[in-house]
């Protein structure tokens, strides 16, 4: 293929999106011009496509829907493709989900944080951060612009520091979407 993509990419998409030997380089080539369509550089294509190779198989409607999904939920076009090329993956999340973790994060004024560190917020199911939160939050440590990081240690870190385990926290501070987000 020459569409800017190397050898070394096309054989790493393949190996984690198998489908992709299934698809036509028409195909490829048109989830590159939407992306493009959509704000994006060429390059910046490429590397979405390479990152989240599963993108190729959506249909062309639906990756331009998740991308104004996301605008729709408080965000500028630009600030938009700046997360997608932190985090590829984002277009690729359930839009639901995505809708959860923005909701959740602008309740508790950190939504900003979303915009610089999209791949630690959305690598992390809602369900931990809401348990975290809320711990935290019982235990007097006050989550904010300086210390909201403490929502992404790892689980050995909350083991050793306030003898608690990941089944723990989820039973103890289960996340209800019925329910709105915690009030400060």
């Amino acid at each position: 293929m020459n569409y800017g993509i190397d050898k070394f990419k096309i054989l790493n998409m393949g190996r984690n999106y198998p489908l992709l030997w299934t698809c036509s380089f028409d195909k490829i080539k048109s989830v590159i011009e939407t992306l493009i369509n959509l704000g994006f550089e060429k390059n910046q294509a490429i590397n979405i496509i390479s990152t989240a190779s599963s993108l190729i198989g959506y249909d062309i409607d639906h990756i331009k829907d998740k991308f104004n999904s996301i605008i729709l939920l408080g965000f500028n076009q630009a600030t938009v493709i700046s997360m997608i090329n932190t985090f590829p993956s984002l277009i690729t999340c359930d839009i639901n989900r995505t809708k959860k973790i923005v909701a959740f994060f602008t309740h508790i004024n950190l939504k900003d944080k979303i915009v610089e560190k999209p791949k630690s917020i959305f690598k992390q199911s809602i369900e931990t951060t809401y348990a975290r939160y809320m711990f935290l939050k019982d235990n007097s440590v006050e989550i904010n612009e300086n210390t909201y990081g403490r929502l992404f240690f790892g689980w050995i870190w909350y083991k050793k520091k306030y003898g608690v385990t990941k089944e723990t926290l989820l039973l103890k501070y289960p996340y209800n979407i019925e329910e709105k987000p915690p009030i400060k």
